[in-house]
């Protein structure tokens, strides 16, 4: 059997496939000076970072020498809302504990 993408697909999944190699590849550069990343305004924390990604904000938590991406979120999104509606402060809080269970494990 034969499985076929729709017209056009193929150019849409290769460069998903791009954002998610340059997504990783700036994350990883996060092992050595994670503090580079400017402070998410919204989360009013040192410790919540953000690199970009093309239009993308990679927005990360920093606890000692340990990196966590917790969201990765088009540019133009309101992120007060998220943090209001999704309460990433208080999972940044919960963050030692979702990690115990590999969740969120970056590096």
């Amino acid at each position: 059997m034969t499985v076929g993408w729709p017209s056009g697909s193929n150019r849409k999944v290769a460069e998903a496939a791009i954002l998610v190699r340059e997504a990783r590849t700036a994350t990883r550069s996060l092992r050595s000076l994670a503090e580079r990343g400017r402070i998410v305004p919204e989360a009013q924390s040192s410790q919540i970072r953000e690199i970009f990604v093309k239009s993308y904000r990679t927005i990360y938590w920093i606890n000692s020498n340990v990196v966590t991406v917790i969201a990765f979120v088009h540019g133009a999104r309101d992120l007060g809302r998220l943090f209001e509606r999704e309460s990433m402060i208080q999972m940044s809080i919960e963050l030692p504990a979702m990690r115990r269970n590999n969740f969120c494990r970056l590096l």
